[in-house]
């Protein structure tokens, strides 16, 4: 009896169709860190019941090592990088913190015009993600572009 391969061809053909382009790397790497950063935070708030701002800045802490590591290790490989690692890594973070603050502020103006802010998170959130796709592609995981390679937004 001949083995049937197609189910498991077509599941590898599909992993390698997802992530086969930055964006996709990007947005399956920026869940994952969501979700540690996330149930880091419900870990330490409810559960062991630290402050509110003490378990978000350790869970923020998290959620940018995380980031970080995906992201340079993963979603945005490249042979060589141009800028250093340890600039990377400062750059990640004090993007993290921008983004940290915009947030917030963006929360409080929709949450001052009337929007609730569980939908002015969910704005907020989607607009972080746009301009940290654009950073970390185009600026702090940029690779060196070897001949015919070409490392932007389209495949």
């Amino acid at each position: 009896m001949a083995k049937n391969d197609s189910g498991v061809g077509a599941g590898r053909q599909l992993i390698r169709l997802l992530t086969a382009h930055p964006l996709l790397r990007y947005l399956f790497s920026g869940g994952t860190t969501f979700a540690s950063e996330y149930l880091t935070f419900l870990l330490l708030f409810s559960v062991l019941h630290l402050q509110v701002y003490v378990a978000n800045s350790i869970s923020f802490c998290v959620g940018v090592t995380m980031s970080f590591t995906l992201n340079r290790l993963w979603a945005f490989k490249q042979k060589k990088f141009k800028m250093r690692r340890h600039h990377q890594m400062m750059a990640v973070f004090l993007v993290g913190l921008f983004n940290l603050f915009a947030t917030n502020v963006i929360i409080g103006f929709l949450k001052h015009h009337g929007l609730t802010p569980i939908l002015g998170k969910v704005l907020a959130m989607v607009l972080v993600v746009l301009w940290n796709f654009l950073l970390f592609n185009f600026v702090i995981f940029a690779g060196h572009k070897d001949e015919g390679e070409d490392a932007g937004l389209l495949p």
